[in-house]
């Protein structure tokens, strides 16, 4: 039976013991429970209990009883458990009490985290590194997904003019004035159709980065429709980093990705990929990273990742683009989303890797399901501390896109909402405008993620996705929310019992 401490006695002792034992058990479950914010997250997935304390990010297996505990204790029900519950629990209790005297389920130093004006200050002042140039807002092909088509700026958009190219250089340059990295993202709609000042842009980069001693990297999506030897070696000669829009199988993916004819594209965009990865191995570089989207007939996610890897792709990230119909709230990302769709993927696989023995074959096995990025993502993000309000991506900051007319967005995904404009390259960023942005941003993310576990694993919903047409945002989907948390149970579980070493 659990023991209470020596204070807990003191409380307690004119009670018979049976009772004292209860009462104490009682007050070392509740003092588990923060109100403000869940501090740990217990679980039960494939007959196994799990707990993931959130300030050291680490994940734990617990018994099935001590995750029946820890679950009341972070519900703040613990007043619910009956008495045969705790009267049978000794073991439990001494479990979790023992993870307690290690280090785990610390209440967090509230006057100490950062305020919400505070935290926007930081993000202003934070100098950035990278800035995407939008060298062609349009696009030669016209993807039934796209957000494009919501932006309303799909297929009427311009070549960006090299004088205004040279600008939004100097403009990276001048963001990156702490930075020893000036890191230039090519985008659009579609780069290589303005491939001829994406080179210009590139030798003027080069110019600056030995006048200001900077290092470059450089990186570009694209659908590779347009690739050709001479880009190829173009691009492995300057390293860009490359993804490349991918979705499979063109019998199915070409059901949504069709050029402006209504003629399928998939193949092209497959031979110009390979053209590019194949320079790319040679080289010995970092090779294409391939970006498949979900959506309609083509939304089988272990055929698309099976075709790709059969390709020979390495490198695969696969999102969904949901219902374009859909309420702008309720979609999820059309970017590779690192949750996106892996609940029964992860699920799946847990409960074959808690058969296996040999840990190379579990992780093999984890990463013929594709699930091998959404792991790193979780590792990197055990890693970060909840300290402050934060928005996980770049928005704003090295996400900040710039148009051919100089206007500049949080987001390449912003482009063409003119409410969401946030400077211009001629006058600098708008700092009050930025600021109201972010304000807003931080806000909804403490008044809804602040109460939820996964909090730190999954950031916020996209804030594009939250984004409506009159500038308002709103608060993240109920649905996504779910589908995170699910997905990062089954993450976190798979992610335990993968590698072993981290239970020592």
């Amino acid at each position: 039976m659990y023991q209470p401490t020596e204070f807990q006695r003191h409380d307690t002792a004119s009670q018979p013991q049976e009772s004292q034992d209860r009462s104490a058990a009682r007050q070392f479950l509740a003092s588990l429970y923060y109100p403000k914010a869940p501090v740990f997250h217990a679980f039960d997935l494939a007959d196994r209990g799990y707990l993931y304390d959130l300030s050291s990010g680490a994940v734990l297996s617990l018994t099935s009883e001590a995750a029946t505990l820890l679950k009341a204790a972070e519900a703040g029900e613990v007043d619910g458990l009956e008495d045969s519950e705790l009267d049978e629990a000794g073991e439990a209790l001494e479990e979790l009490q023992l993870i307690r005297e290690l280090g785990f389920l610390a209440l967090p130093d509230e006057e100490s985290r950062p305020t919400v004006p505070q935290t926007t200050e930081a993000l202003l002042d934070h100098s950035s590194k990278s800035t995407q140039i939008l060298v062609q807002t349009s696009c030669n092909l016209k993807c039934s997904y796209c957000y494009e088509v919501k932006n309303g700026f799909h297929g009427t958009g311009k070549r960006m003019p090299a004088d205004m190219g040279r600008a939004i250089v100097d403009f990276a340059f001048q963001r990156a004035r702490k930075r020893g990295v000036v890191d230039i993202n090519f985008f659009g709609g579609e780069p290589l159709l303005n491939f001829e000042l994406v080179r210009e842009l590139v030798d003027y980069a080069e110019k600056l980065g030995v006048e200001h001693r900077k290092h470059l990297s450089f990186r570009m999506t694209t659908n590779a429709v347009l690739m050709t030897p001479e880009i190829a070696d173009f691009l492995v000669e300057k390293r860009f980093g490359v993804m490349v829009s991918l979705d499979g199988d063109p019998s199915k993916a070409d059901s949504n990705r069709k050029d402006h004819s209504g003629r399928g594209t998939s193949r092209k965009a497959l031979d110009g990929a390979k053209l590019l990865r194949d320079r790319q191995r040679v080289a010995g570089l970092r090779e294409v990273t391939a970006r498949a989207t979900l959506f309609g007939e083509n939304s089988d996610r272990q055929n698309v990742l099976d075709f790709l890897h059969g390709e020979g792709f390495r490198r695969v990230m696969v999102g969904s683009a949901g219902d374009l119909e859909a309420d702008p709230a309720e979609l999820p990302a059309s970017e590779p989303d690192p949750v996106e769709g892996v609940e029964g993927k992860g699920l799946t696989a847990l409960r074959a890797v808690l058969g296996m023995k040999d840990p190379e074959e579990r992780m093999r096995h984890v990463h013929e399901r594709g699930l091998s990025p959404t792991l790193n993502h979780v590792r990197e993000r055990l890693q970060m501390a909840d300290v402050a309000p934060s928005i996980s991506c770049g928005v704003g900051r090295n996400t900040l896109a710039a148009t051919e007319h100089g206007d500049l967005y949080p987001c390449h995904r912003y482009v063409g909402q003119k409410e969401y404009v946030v400077g211009s390259v001629e006058d600098g960023i708008d700092r009050p405008k930025l600021a109201a942005y972010y304000g807003t941003l931080l806000s909804g993310y403490e008044s809804h993620c602040r109460k939820c576990w996964a909090r730190i694993l999954c950031g916020g919903q996209c804030a594009w996705e939250r984004s409506g047409d009159s500038g308002d945002i709103t608060g993240p989907s109920p649905k996504y929310c779910d589908g995170v948390r699910s997905s990062m149970e089954a993450m976190l579980a798979l992610y335990t019992e993968s590698q072993p070493s981290l239970l020592s």
